[in-house]
């Protein structure tokens, strides 16, 4: 769910320090179980001082520590646990069969990825395609729960395209290792929605502070990752009547994004790809 007045107030916010940033993380994420909690609860979950707290929802426009929480409060009370809005979806969808499903998911879908490239910026993506075409730039992207399986579709795609194409695996006992030759000017495709993964907000500061361009998509325009972004691309995931999001506008982004580099790549992806079938050949990977 979204609480927008808060985080809007984040939102306009110019400059926020590392603890500021923790702390809008935190927001993001766990916003229920944050409003059950009391200030030094909050510092030592996201691992500030508690004056660091009272100072932020001063900052916020919150005249104390204690408007601020019952702002937030009214506005997680105002919110629909995901469930009960399934549920509601449900109940009043006259879907009696699975084809009534078929078509509102179908009808849905489409109208998601309408909306989404209604909204995308011409130059902001040429220049993703730029960055992800790049034969000097190593290609990053990573990640997690559901966004992690597009992430391996897009690196599955983007390999063949080009060389030096990478996917970060942040649960991953060798995290360091996979990470330890991003350089400078390195490009990270940045996959995250509804609630930010904390591991992905740490992959994008280091990829900041090692020098890289971040690439987002995600969901909302107003969040800690889309802050530390270069360039963003928001999609549309409303479902039909289901429990789920849709992810059909993201996949249509990616596969317009690989078939973009395929198109600046064309001189070397034709070698490149009979040298992976030759491999495959070799392992007998595939049945004839």
């Amino acid at each position: 769910m979204k609480y927008g007045k808060i985080i809007d107030r984040i939102s306009a916010l110019t400059q926020l320090s590392p603890a500021e940033r923790r702390l809008t993380a935190l927001l993001e994420t766990d916003t229920r179980q944050i409003a059950l909690l009391d200030q030094a609860s909050i510092a030592e979950k996201a691992g500030v001082a508690p004056a660091t707290v009272s100072r932020f929802a001063r900052k916020l426009g919150f005249t104390h520590f204690s408007s601020f929480m019952k702002a937030l409060r009214d506005e997680v009370a105002q919110g629909i646990a995901p469930m009960q809005e399934y549920l509601q979806r449900k109940n009043a969808s006259k879907a009696g069969n699975t084809a009534e499903y078929l078509n509102a998911q179908l009808s849905r879908a489409t109208e998601n990825i309408r909306q989404t490239f209604n909204e995308i910026d011409p130059a902001q993506f040429e220049q993703a395609v730029e960055w992800l075409s790049d034969e000097k730039r190593k290609v990053w992207v990573t990640g997690r729960a559901a966004s992690e399986s597009l992430a391996s579709y897009f690196f599955l795609r983007a390999s063949i395209c080009r060389d030096k194409v990478f996917q970060i695996i942040p649960n991953s006992s060798n995290l360091g290792q996979q990470m330890a030759d991003i350089a400078k000017n390195d490009v990270l495709l940045c996959l995250s929605y509804t609630r930010v993964a904390s591991s992905t907000l740490r992959t994008m500061e280091l990829f900041r502070e090692f020098g890289g361009s971040i690439i987002l998509i995600a969901d909302r325009k107003v969040s800690a990752a889309a802050r530390l972004a270069d360039l963003c691309f928001i999609t549309q995931m409303r479902s039909g009547i289901g429990m789920f999001n849709s992810y059909a506008a993201t996949t249509v982004i990616l596969d317009a994004l690989y078939e973009a580099i395929a198109l600046r790549r064309h001189a070397s992806i034709s070698a490149r790809y009979a040298r992976i079938e030759k491999i495959f050949d070799t392992f007998h990977t595939f049945e004839q």
